[in-house]
């Protein structure tokens, strides 16, 4: 099994959480564990995957430039999403 581990800063988990979700079950990745860290403005979230390939697609997909995933480009969604993992 694989971990990931992401960080950020500035950015509120619902909305990292909504973009991963919808990466991950666009491809029909699964993870076997979500773990996440808050400290004053700044997010660690760690995966842990059973295929290295998942697992290295998702790292390449959020570690973006400057800790930012490609897709949020500074823009905030919904502070109420919610994690599901179909």
């Amino acid at each position: 099994m694989l971990w990931v581990g992401v960080r950020y800063r500035g950015i509120a988990l619902p909305d990292i959480m909504t973009l991963m979700q919808a990466w991950l079950n666009g491809r029909g990745y699964r993870f076997n564990v979500f773990e996440y860290v808050i400290s004053g403005s700044a997010t660690l979230i760690r995966l842990r995957f059973e295929r290295e390939v998942e697992a290295a697609k998702f790292a390449e997909e959020f570690a973006g430039v400057g800790g930012l995933p490609r897709r949020l480009n500074g823009q905030s969604k919904s502070d109420h999403a919610k994690w599901r993992q179909p």
